[in-house]
């Protein structure tokens, strides 16, 4: 008997694939949370147009894109952190960490014995010794 776990997104009920700024989201959920945790936007809630003041609308994967308001409220109280989310110049820098770590794997798997080679080329070069042949007469 095999068990099986489906990830489930604690937002909106839809299929997760991960656990995204600290609560297993959709893909779709975890993009909102990042374009909109860190604005100062006021958002509405929908059913409080509608004459509704409990201002928690039903989350379904249909029904998550109607009330931005309920969406963004739900994702702080499953404990999503705001703080988690990465500026600019931070997605710089892993990009570009990512990008040098790709290249080396992709440099040793083309020259696999060339690392090999660079190392022992490094360490004899800091290691030049001339050895010169002396004569030595007897006393």
């Amino acid at each position: 008997m095999e068990l099986s776990f489906k990830k489930i997104c604690t937002v909106c009920g839809d299929k997760a694939l991960g656990y995204n700024f600290n609560a297993l989201t959709c893909e779709s959920c975890k993009a909102f949370f990042r374009r909109n945790a860190l604005r100062n936007k006021n958002f509405r809630c929908s059913s409080s147009a509608a004459g509704n003041n409990n201002h928690y609308c039903l989350l379904t994967p249909d029904t998550r894109k109607y009330c931005r308001y309920c969406r963004l409220k739900k994702c702080f109280e499953i404990g999503m952190r705001k703080d988690w989310i990465l500026t600019k110049q931070n997605k710089k820098l892993n990009n570009h960490r990512k990008y040098r770590h790709h290249q080396q794997r992709y440099d040793d798997n083309i020259h696999p014995d060339s690392s090999a080679e660079q190392q022992q080329q490094k360490q004899s070069s800091k290691t030049n010794i001339i050895l010169v042949p002396i004569s030595v007469e007897s006393m």
